[in-house]
Formats: structure tokens, sequence, C-alpha cells
């Protein structure tokens, strides 16, 4: 069964690479149909820090590392960007792991 489900997953991301890039070409956007949209990819971050081997390759979470540090606000990187276009007095937010490591950017006391 695992083998089965691994197979699936592979299958299932060479999709999402190809349907789910944004018109921008710099992220991978929150649902196929939406451009200029992002949400954070908790799968990526999970394989990175869990150190299990695939299916995204580093270049996809370079990309998305990349993205998340533009989208930066006071507590983090918003869950997505939908939410806080309909809400912006509660955001969500969620620290995001960098390539390099750096996992949050505290807000600035002055």
């Amino acid at each position: 069964a695992a083998a089965l489900y691994s197979s699936k997953a592979t299958e299932f991301y060479g999709d999402w690479l190809e349907l789910a890039i944004d018109g921008s070409g710099d992220h991978y956007k929150m649902e196929y149909d939406l451009d200029d949209t992002f949400s954070l990819k908790y799968n990526i971050l999970f394989q990175y820090v869990l150190e299990l081997g695939g299916p995204f390759e580093n270049s996809v979470m370079e990309m998305e590392s990349a993205y998340y540090q533009d989208n930066l606000n006071t507590y983090g990187v918003p869950l997505d960007n939908v939410r806080v276009r309909k809400r912006k007095r509660e955001q969500d937010a969620f620290g995001v792991v960098r390539c390099d490591t750096t996992l949050y950017r505290p807000p600035s006391h002055h």
C-alpha cells in the first residue's frame, strides 16, 4: 500500500507543479484558478523539517521561501493572502522556515 500511495503522491506532485504555478512564475498559487494568491505550503515545511525526502524539490521550497519573505508582516507570513484581503484586522500568521533555517523575524519595538 505504501508504494501505491508514494506513486500517487509523485503523480499528483507533477500535476501540481504544472497547474499551481502563478502567472508571475515566482510562487505557487493557493488554488489552480486563483492567480495572484498564495498560501503556506505545510507539506513542504514538514518534508524539510522532518527530512522526509520527497516529493518536493529544494527549488520549490527555495521559491516559496523567497516569496514568503516578500510577504512578511509583523507576526510572520499570513496563512494566505485571500484571508488578509477580506479581514485585515484578523490575520492568522504562521512562522516559516527558510532554507537558511531562519525561523522567525521578531517585530521591532521602536
